[in-house]
């Protein structure tokens, strides 16, 4: 990585990630304060029935991927 990019990256730990970023901009599992509802996919997001039919991923991994996320996810998916 260049030398001038390491200057903007910056990790941190969920608790000190208040010291560079607002709570009001944080999730609720980072210790934040937004009401964002991050488990909702976005307006414009594609249904992932289209994207495993396009990579023509099969029916088990397909299954597998969308059982790891499940929990992550608001609406439940089926394959």
């Amino acid at each position: 990585m260049p030398e001038h990019l390491r200057e903007q990256i910056c990790f941190a730990s969920k608790g000190d990630i208040g010291s560079f970023v607002g709570s009001q901009s944080l999730p609720d599992y980072l210790n934040g304060q937004c009401k964002t509802n991050y488990k909702k996919a976005p307006v414009d997001c594609k249904p992932m029935k289209d994207f495993i039919i396009k990579e023509s991923i099969e029916p088990e991994g397909a299954k597998k991927f969308l059982d790891h996320y499940k929990n992550w996810l608001e609406t439940p998916f089926r394959v």
